[in-house]
């Protein structure tokens, strides 16, 4: 059994009928007219490649010129950086300096202070040391100005006693005698009522 013939595709199509195709395209569109250039002699273009390259050349001369002011700018540059750096790093130098002077005046003035209040808290021992001294003999003084209190108001009250004791001795016999002085009036002025001349005197002395 003949098998099928295969689909017919453009690469099937003849050459010819296309190349006569576009030749007849080429013939129908329409053709611009082109200005011929005029003829240039091997001197100018010599003359115009000699100008390009001098121009190249300045141009090269001005990006070598541009560069090196740009490198002497840089350069320019990092000096300046490179002193600011260098100032920075004196003047953090200084600052650490000063800082280290300061630190240091604070460590003396924070040990004068201890020396200070070492002698203050000394001396406030001392203080307290003469404030007990004084307690202790301002209470030594009390207690013998109060055994001497004692002594001499036992004294006292010992020779009161005394006195009164050696008054009342020295008075019993005198009240006696007087006891007797009176018992003894009383007599005279009994007999003074019989006899005249005793009641004159004892009148004579306020005795009747």
């Amino acid at each position: 059994m003949p098998h099928p013939p295969p689909p017919r595709t453009w690469l099937a199509v003849p050459p010819m009928p296309i190349l006569t195709l576009l030749a007849w395209l080429l013939c129908v569109l329409p053709v611009h007219a082109v200005e011929v250039a005029p003829r240039i002699s091997d001197r100018e273009i010599i003359e115009q490649l000699a100008t390009i390259k001098a121009g190249q050349t300045a141009l090269n001369q001005r990006m070598d010129d541009f560069n090196k002011r740009f490198d002497e700018l840089n350069a320019s540059i990092d000096k300046r950086f490179a002193a600011i750096d260098k100032r920075f790093d004196e003047l953090n130098a200084s600052i650490d300096k000063r800082f280290a002077a300061i630190d240091k005046r604070f460590e003396d003035l924070n040990a004068s202070i201890e020396i200070r209040f070492a002698a203050i808290d000394k001396r406030f021992d001392a203080i307290d040391k003469r404030f007990d001294d004084i307690n202790k003999r301002l209470s030594d003084l009390t207690h013998m100005t109060l055994t001497l209190f004692g002594s001499l108001l036992g004294i006292i009250i010992s020779f009161i006693g005394f006195i009164l004791w050696d008054r009342r001795t020295m008075l019993k016999p005198l009240e006696e005698r007087l006891s007797t002085m009176d018992r003894l009036l009383a007599a005279l002025r009994e007999m003074a009522k019989d006899e005249p001349k005793l009641a004159a005197a004892l009148r004579q002395f306020s005795l009747m």
